[in-house]
């Protein structure tokens, strides 16, 4: 199960389960191909990837709105 907290900014999203559940992990990544050009930083609406070699997206915050994966112009983005 997953929720959002709308009351802090960036917005907050958790995941938790119920019984013996296993969780799946979705959402997207940053590979290794990352030139460091900052695009998907820049057309992020949570503000949620950090610069580093390569951009890190803190998955607390995203959204999973894919803005990042098509935006990135060599394809570093992956969808998990």
């Amino acid at each position: 199960m997953e929720y959002f907290n709308l009351g802090v900014n960036p917005i907050f999203r958790g995941t938790y389960s119920l019984g013996s559940v296993t969780l799946k992990k979705k959402g997207y990544h940053i590979t290794e191909k990352c030139i460091g050009c900052g695009k998907c930083k820049r057309v992020c609406p949570q503000r949620c990837i950090d610069e580093g070699k390569p951009y890190v997206i803190n998955q607390n915050h995203c959204l999973h709105c894919g803005s990042c994966y098509e935006n990135c112009p060599v394809k570093a983005i992956e969808r998990d």
